[in-house]
């Protein structure tokens, strides 16, 4: 790929200046971007051609009009490069004796070799499939021979706990500890278990169970020495958000209800930049924003009493003390469509995807029309949400559809401009696609939007990688994505996009 060197003036004229866009397909070569507003933004169709190839009925995008996007980096055809095959895996305690779990989370985790990909595995497989896998940062290496399942030593504490894990949905990775939310499938069978003490070489570890008795844990986000873990059911009854202090000394701490009733909650994420203490979560279905086909909802930490739901009554009523509802910006013409995975950068900017209904369950949900979604950071984020990207025709099935796998890079030292990598694609089909979206957080305006692969089999996670000079091969800015997730898939594979 060639590469196309343009300059953008901010407002104000204040020039920003990028070292080099770390974004996938470009090989860490300074690309910079134009920024004129003028046409519409096509060319995110769901099939394996070209970027800028047009989509019936366009793309809209940018708050205050709608940028002609820089093509100049077109993927016209599939570029991953499998760099880790889910291998078979018997003995070790490890889980999963059937060939290829699926993959289905991704995050980095830092062990004494460096930064590592860590792989949760086997949703949707069943009984005793699940297990974690430790994969090689370099994309040079052989595809599955350096894989690391980690194996817990059975009969560890609290109490004694299960060796293998069933239908594992969630995962945090924290340094070299690894949570995982486990039988997201099972109302009132769902767990979190903590894998420590990791040997990279061998996968053995120590586990323990911080909670049990979950409902469907899909989700887990550390904010000090606390887990809050979504709880994936009806408003209510089993959808909740729990919090677990891991700090405690008794030996089996367990969880407690923070936020007692959320409807189908799919992700969550921390805010502490800016002196904030957030926590964002998102409804998958009608919840408490009022919103027919999903809300998303900040809850203050610091003010927000324990044990409370969203709404400090029934339905229509108020929001509780510490919760604002975030709305979509253009009000009902701009409803949402099934938000699914959230995330947060280190200027307080939240980001999350639509266009997935998991309410009719986690193993086969429905496509709808999707979106990428800002709420804009700060001192005092934004209270409502503003479109980056969507289908122009509302209830198109073209363009964006089913967006989930959501991963955010800062492009710059001020949080100014931002790259979401995410996933989307009708699900267990084949035609699905990993994308690149680089936008400004002030206003939304799109610079680039690049199809990265397509043509796999229902990518689930994303996972950027910045590049790393120190390391001998050298590890090149990349995406690595994760495909054969849901339905129990049996040919998993993490691929990678230089």
């Amino acid at each position: 790929m060639s590469s196309q060197i343009n300059k953008f003036t901010l407002a104000a004229a204040a020039v920003l200046t990028l070292s080099y866009l770390a974004g996938c397909g470009t090989k860490g070569e300074n690309t910079g971007f134009g920024d004129t507003k003028t046409g519409i933004a096509v060319g995110l169709g769901s099939g394996a051609g070209s970027s800028s190839s047009s989509t019936t009925g366009g793309l809209t995008g940018g708050a205050t009009g709608t940028p002609v996007v820089n093509t100049a980096f077109p993927s016209t055809a599939a570029t991953g490069l499998t760099i880790s095959s889910m291998l078979p895996t018997t003995g070790g305690g490890g889980g999963g004796s059937s060939a290829n779990n699926p993959p289905t989370r991704m995050q980095f985790g830092t062990f004494t070799s460096g930064k590592r990909p860590v792989v949760l595995q086997g949703f949707g497989l069943g009984s005793a499939q699940g297990r974690v896998t430790l994969l090689p940062r370099n994309p040079n290496a052989t595809p599955g021979t350096n894989n690391v399942v980690l194996a817990p030593a059975a009969g560890t504490t609290n109490p004694a706990t299960p060796v293998t894990t069933t239908n594992p949905f969630g995962m945090l990775v924290d340094g070299g500890t690894v949570f995982v939310a486990d039988n997201a499938t099972g109302a009132g069978l769902g767990r979190v278990v903590r894998y420590s003490n990791i040997n990279e070489t061998t996968g053995a570890c120590a586990a323990d169970q911080l909670a049990i008795n979950l409902n469907s844990p899909v989700d887990i986000a550390r904010d000090g020495n606390f887990l809050y873990v979504a709880e994936f059911g009806t408003a209510g009854s089993t959808g909740r958000i729990s919090r677990i202090d891991i700090s405690s000394t008794a030996t089996f701490p367990n969880a407690t209800t923070f936020v007692a009733s959320v409807n189908f909650c799919t992700s969550i994420a921390i805010d502490n930049a800016n002196g904030h203490h957030f926590l964002y979560l998102v409804e998958n279905v009608a919840g408490s924003s009022g919103n027919a086909n999903g809300g998303v909802s900040r809850i203050d930490l610091n003010t927000f009493v324990a044990g409370s739901g969203l709404l400090s009554g029934g339905a229509g009523s108020s929001p509780s003390t510490g919760v604002t509802l975030i709305q979509p910006a253009g009000g009902t013409a701009d409803a949402y469509s099934n938000p699914f995975d959230i995330q947060t950068d280190n200027f307080s900017n939240v980001v999350f995807t639509d266009g997935l209904n998991a309410g009719t369950g986690l193993l086969n949900p429905n496509s709808n029309p999707g979106s990428i979604r800002l709420v804009t950071g700060g001192t005092t984020p934004a209270v409502t949400s503003q479109v980056v990207v969507r289908n122009s025709t509302s209830g198109s099935s073209t363009g964006l559809n089913a967006l989930r796998g959501l991963n955010l890079f800062n492009e710059d030292s001020s949080g100014s401009v931002i790259s979401a990598f995410f996933t989307e694609g009708s699900t267990g089909g084949t035609v699905t696609t990993a994308r690149q979206l680089t936008f400004r957080a002030s206003d939304a305006a799109i610079f680039r939007h690049i199809q990265l692969d397509s043509g796999k089999l229902s990518p689930l996670d994303t996972l950027f990688d910045s590049g790393d000079s120190t390391l001998s091969p050298v590890v090149p800015p990349n995406l690595k994505y994760c495909v054969g997730s849901f339905g129990g898939g049996t040919q998993g594979q993490v691929l990678d996009i230089r």
